[in-house]
């Protein structure tokens, strides 16, 4: 109840913060958040209200608490955005860094489709049949054709704003005057030009010929970045403020102990985010080909108290400079070696070739380095750092498949994903865009079941890489399309729980007829039983009830006529299968059967009365 009420409160500070929506310059992008996080309020209220008791708030509550608790912290970060968006000071500064910015949609209502799902185990929110009400589901028509059009609306917005600006001569610095010329030459490009463009280092530091070096590592893969005027016809990036590198911050907090950095629950957001990010570039065929912890810049989230990191990825489209720039030294940066990062088939063309133009960096080789910082997140150690072989005869030994051990203790369902990433033929690597649904909708999983986030959990009922390799098979356009909006993400979700369930009930299924005593006596059960809070839509998809009668009856004949051979049975008497618990563990979702009045008859076994 806490925390619901927590986030009732984000919900009024929201719709009072929204009061002054005119001073923000992404206005469209930040109503849309507000919308989207209020709809998922309601949605969430109508849900509880129809299946939960307020009287028994103390005691079957607690089963919501922590699915409840991760919401609560989307949506404090969503305000904690809002407020930042509305922040007065340096209007420039912050009309440079949103009019090309996305991290609303991309970051914050990604995580808010992400996680929404979690809070009634459902995730038709992203799937709506044609004659039902819109208001059953967070992503309406009205919000996908927002979320395709806000931030083409926010630069129509801003580039107003600042033609305004200009017309009523308010702009009396001559420096104010540049950027604004600027920006109104780069809003007006289409947006195939935009992708190429870049705002002159001139106008960014305010003087022609200003030279300013800052120091981004050390070793020898590149020291500082130089700006210099636009004449010397070389460009730059101007990047979001991080904190540091994902490496030195592992460091830190290991320490000579090399305990494990992060819960299991950070480190799968953060492979997340990273997986993300490379998925973007990977759609815009750029292929990073130094993905190591030491280009990872993090800084933590503003309101997080549980270890939650902000993860970029930079450092792409450097390999080739810093290779024909600077020699290469035994050791990278940190003191660690560089190759333990690429895979088999990079090594095997420098050995061939040399470093340099001819490595066979591409987006296999960017899932095998993926995969080893995978394992850094999970475990706090180097790759191979525990090995006694050294230089030429380690690199040997990774091109012949030789890979870092996880611990005992590491959860598998997370390791298997990591193995198939550093896999030693490329084309048995997952996509990112793979690596993403499947780290998606192991997020999903933890929240609603917080006991396999400890060390030695069991693995899930189904492998969440096999929902995806289904799910390939299932809808081919997956495999080539490019990359999806975020609205796509609650369809996903949906097709790798439907998925899950056909896996789930085929294996019980499997079990009786294999002659499993264990075994359920009703094959439909799962499927009514792990929906607690399903929509009468979703009900309406399953299975009609004489359909279901029909299958039962069956199965109640065959027991039967197996039971009527037993020695000691009466003639004509049917001995009813001894019961035994699910084999199947009853999560969080299936445990709410028992608070709805609709559905409390669904579950658990059907009576004969009902059979016959």
């Amino acid at each position: 109840m806490e925390q619901f009420r927590q986030i009732g409160e984000v919900v009024g500070s929201l719709k009072a913060l929204m009061v002054f929506q005119n001073n923000i310059l992404n206005q469209r992008q930040c109503c849309l958040l507000v919308d989207m996080l209020t709809s998922g309020y309601k949605t969430i209220a109508q849900q509880m209200k129809h299946n939960l008791r307020f009287e028994e708030r103390n005691s079957k509550w607690k089963i919501i608490e922590h699915p409840l608790k991760e919401l609560l912290r989307v949506f404090k970060e969503g305000e904690t955005y809002i407020k930042q968006c509305l922040e007065t000071k340096d209007w420039w500064a912050k009309a440079i860094v949103l009019y090309q910015n996305a991290d609303c949609v991309e970051f914050h209502i990604h995580n808010l489709l992400a996680f929404f799902p979690i809070r009634n185990g459902r995730t038709n929110i992203g799937l709506r049949p044609r004659g039902d009400a819109e208001e059953e589901y967070l992503v309406s028509q009205d919000f996908c054709n927002r979320l395709d059009s806000v931030w083409e609306d926010d630069r129509w917005f801003l580039l107003k704003k600042i033609k305004d600006k200009k017309s009523s001569g308010c702009l009396t610095s001559k420096r104010d005057r540049r950027l604004a010329d600027v920006l109104l030459k780069y809003l007006n490009c289409s947006e195939t030009l935009m992708d190429d463009v870049l705002l002159p280092s001139a106008t960014l530091v305010n003087s022609k010929d200003y030279q300013v070096r800052r120091r981004l590592g050390n070793g020898s893969q590149y020291k500082e970045i130089q700006w210099l005027d636009e004449e010397k016809k070389e460009c730059h990036l101007v990047m979001e403020l991080m904190n540091r590198d994902l490496s030195s911050y592992i460091k830190e907090i290991c320490g000579p102990r090399k305990r494990i950095p992060f819960t299991l629950p950070v480190a799968v957001d953060l492979m997340l985010q990273i997986a993300r990010g490379m998925e973007y570039l990977h759609s815009k065929k750029i292929y990073h080909g130094e993905l190591n912890p030491s280009n990872i810049l993090i800084k933590a989230r503003n309101i997080s108290t549980e270890g939650y990191l902000h993860a970029k990825v930079s450092g792409f489209g450097l390999s080739s400079s810093i290779s024909s720039l600077t020699p290469r030294t035994p050791t990278g940066q940190n003191g660690q070696l560089p190759f333990i990062w690429y895979a088999p088939e990079v090594l095997a063309e420098q050995e061939r070739f040399g470093e340099g133009e001819n490595s066979k960096y591409t987006e296999k080789s960017d899932v095998y380095s993926f995969g080893m910082i995978c394992f850094e997140l999970l475990t706090g150690k180097v790759p191979f750092e525990d090995t006694h072989l050294q230089g030429d005869k380690m690199s040997r030994n990774i091109r012949a498949g030789e890979r870092p051990l996880f611990p005992f203790h590491s959860p598998k369902y997370i390791t298997n994903l990591t193995k198939k990433c550093w896999h030693i033929d490329p084309g048995q690597r997952p996509s990112f865009s793979s690596i993403c649904r499947i780290l998606r909708y192991t997020k999903r999983f933890l929240v609603m079941n917080p006991e396999y986030s400890q060390p030695d959990a069991p693995m899930p009922p189904v492998d969440f890489s096999d929902l995806e390799a289904g799910m390939l098979r299932s809808i081919p356009s997956v495999v080539n399309s490019k990359l999806l909006s975020v609205s796509q993400i609650p369809f996903h979700m949906f097709v790798y729980r439907v998925m899950e369930r056909e896996k789930a009930n085929t294996s019980q299924r499997e079990n009786y007829e294999s002659g499993s005593e264990g075994a359920s006596t009703c094959g439909e059960e799962i499927i009514l039983a792990d929906d607690p809070l399903a929509s009468p839509t979703e009900r309406r998809s399953l299975p009609s009830p004489e359909i279901m009668i029909r299958k039962l009856t069956l199965s109640k004949r065959s027991l039967e006529m197996k039971t009527s051979k037993q020695p000691g049975t009466p003639k004509g008497r049917s001995v009813r299968p001894p019961h035994t618990p699910r084999t199947m563990r009853m999560n969080s979702e299936s445990q709410l059967m028992t608070m709805s009045p609709r559905t409390r008859r669904t579950s658990g076994h059907l009576s004969d009365s009902e059979l016959s």
